[in-house]
């Protein structure tokens, strides 16, 4: 609308002609701007659309990360018909629309991504390798443009990865001695797998004193120093597969045990581990804080839990479907995602 050839009209209804002309032109100045501000203003925005239930990837989705606007997942491409892993694939989801935006090919298996660099400008796609001659590597990637800047050797059966501040990537493995670090900037392998540290690393986090690793093997949490050494253990349930740290706490580490299909958390400062109360589901393999609760993922449940921290307690559930299996889980907004390995998919849940 034109505010200069156009003029809004402005009703006198239920006035007589000699009513209206003794009506003082100053009294009608608040309607007739009303009526032209608002005739011009422009349409309110749409509201954003809803979020569908499940998002489809590609084949074999597992690694999940928030990055920025991003959800980033990892695809594994592994053909249970031949049992070979094909070539990997990072999708990158936009989560308010929810749709693929984009994909970057990757090496075999990225089992793992993880926002690393000083400014959280990458992401590290840790990428498993086949468990036989196609040996694992680290690959980095912009994650303004996607764009696949450095590929890192690392050997090995990498899994575990967690930022160790700076440019630093930590990694640990089911099927190598010790902990492995990298460059993300440069692309150097700062540390190699150590043969005789006597503990293979399935998961990795920070906590208030440095590393915490889960030895899946021997049931324990470990301390580690800033060398990878071993500086404290503490026993736990069968199987601790993933860690997540307090944030208002780092030293109480929160793990979930999968063979025996448990949670609790550990005080590193006692050097106890408090077990709780539920079972979490079958064959948990993933716990993360968010919002003040534990979430754990239960791939055979095909199930997603809630728990109060303090307690242990289950507060709710979400269940996925089945034939889902899934993964692992991140977090943007008011909605979790949840990577689905057998359906192919993401699950999109609304957060309480």
């Amino acid at each position: 609308m034109n505010p200069v050839t156009s003029r809004p009209t402005i009703a006198r209804r239920g006035l007589s002609a000699s009513a209206a002309a003794r009506i003082h032109p100053l009294g009608l100045l608040p309607l007739a701007l009303a009526l032209l501000f608002g005739a011009c203003t422009e349409a309110t925005a749409p509201p954003p659309p809803e979020l569908p239930a499940e998002i489809v990837v590609g084949t074999g989705p597992t690694g999940i990360a928030s990055v920025g606007d991003w959800i980033a997942a990892g695809e594994v491409n592994f053909d249970f018909g031949t049992g070979a892993f094909g070539p990997g694939r990072v999708s990158w989801i936009d989560p308010e629309r929810g749709v693929v935006v984009r994909t970057t090919a990757v090496g075999v298996n990225p089992q793992r991504l993880v926002r690393a660099g000083a400014a959280g400008e990458f992401l590290a796609a840790v990428c498993t390798g086949d468990y036989g001659p196609r040996a694992g590597r680290v690959e980095v990637l912009d994650v303004a443009t996607g764009a696949l800047l450095r590929s890192i050797e690392v050997g090995g059966q990498p899994g575990a990865a967690v930022s160790g501040g700076g440019d630093t990537l930590w990694l640990g493995s089911y099927g190598e001695s010790g902990v492995a670090a990298v460059d993300v900037a440069t692309g150097a392998l700062l540390r190699s797998w150590q043969s005789d540290a006597g503990f293979e690393a399935a998961a990795l986090v920070r906590g208030g004193r440095g590393l915490v690793a889960a030895d899946f093997d021997d049931d324990l949490v470990l301390e580690l120093d800033g060398a990878g050494a071993v500086v404290g253990a503490v026993a736990v349930g069968d199987g601790p597969v993933a860690l997540a740290a307090d944030p208002a706490d780092p030293d109480r580490i929160y793990v979930v045990n999968s063979l025996d299909e448990t949670a609790g958390v550990v005080d590193l400062r006692a050097q106890t581990f408090t077990r709780f109360p539920d079972t979490v589901g079958h064959a948990p393999n993933d716990i993360r804080w968010q919002g003040g609760e534990l979430w754990i993922v239960a791939s055979l449940s095909n199930r997603v839990n809630r728990l109060d921290p303090a307690g242990g307690t289950i507060l709710s559930g979400y269940d996925l479907g089945v034939n889902h299996n899934p993964m692992q889980i991140a977090f943007y907004g008011d909605h979790a995602f949840v990577t689905n390995l057998l359906a192919n998919s993401l699950s999109v849940l609304a957060l309480p």
